[in-house]
């Protein structure tokens, strides 16, 4: 979603918003490795989590995601 964001914001020639919404799939992305890739096994592990598995960054970048997206909701209606 953040890359489609940013695509569309760069070709409206919104550059700021372009590159909050880069930023922000580059944290996601980041996030979604440190959780799913298993560099022991050299494979993805995303359709298995265990029960304790916990990251601050992702529920950070959500939200960071959610109201990104909000604010730019209310500037635009």
């Amino acid at each position: 979603m953040e890359r489609d964001i940013e695509f569309f914001a760069e070709l409206t020639g919104e550059h700021i918003i372009s590159k909050e919404f880069s930023d922000t799939a580059k944290a996601r992305q980041i996030a979604i490795d440190s959780i799913l890739w298993n560099s022991e096994m050299e494979q993805w592990l995303d359709y298995w989590l265990p029960d304790d598995v916990q990251c601050q960054v992702l529920k950070k970048d959500y939200a960071l995601t959610y109201q990104t997206v909000m604010n730019r909701i209310m500037i635009l209606t």
